[in-house]
């Protein structure tokens, strides 16, 4: 299995690293292939989704919630399923039925600051271990997102700044909260 790893620079806010699409390319041939997307309905979940469908993948999108259709009018060619990511059994259930290729795991709490911390490092952890999981038992490639609050620096008040833009995996781990220790 191959792993790959996304950043999202809070300091800047744009994307680092690679898009998983060009982390995708070298794994899975192009064309209408099955792809799972955990939150593919959060604000980069969203964006993931453009990618794959314009280069021809077929999506199938996990979420907590189904979309309002108005909302999602873009999206009609995504099959999109509603699934709790904390209940190992759904998510073993929609992966193994859909047997992707692929499972990005984007899926989580993504912020200390909209649940208890025990909220959280649960749900990130556990929705994490069962998409993994299942995406191992189907063979599926993964592409996990992390984040640099792993770094201690995303939600902290503290006044420190990583050694060097952008943020290398060479940088001390040390997370601040729930969130980043979850990541």
């Amino acid at each position: 299995q191959q792993c790959a790893t996304y950043e999202r620079s809070a300091y800047l806010n744009t994307i680092l690293v690679l898009t998983p699409i060009v982390l995708f390319s070298a794994v899975v041939a192009d064309g209408m292939q099955d792809i799972v997307v955990t939150g593919g309905l959060g604000e980069s979940g969203r964006w993931i989704i453009d990618e794959f469908t314009s280069n021809n993948y077929q999506v199938t999108s996990l979420d907590q919630i189904r979309p309002d259709w108005g909302a999602a009018s873009t999206y009609y060619d995504i099959d999109f399923r509603e699934v709790d990511l904390t209940n190992g059994g759904e998510v073993y259930e929609m992966i193994h039925e859909i047997d992707p290729v692929a499972v990005i795991h984007w899926g989580a709490y993504p912020s200390p600051l909209q649940s208890t911390g025990g909220r959280v490092f649960t749900n990130n952890v556990e929705s994490t271990y069962y998409a993994l999981t299942a995406a191992g038992q189907c063979g599926a490639d993964i592409v996990l997102a992390s984040s640099e609050a792993v770094y201690g620096y995303a939600f902290t008040d503290a006044l420190s700044m990583p050694a060097e833009f952008p943020i290398t995996t060479e940088e001390p781990i040390r997370p601040a909260d729930a969130y980043g220790l979850s990541k």
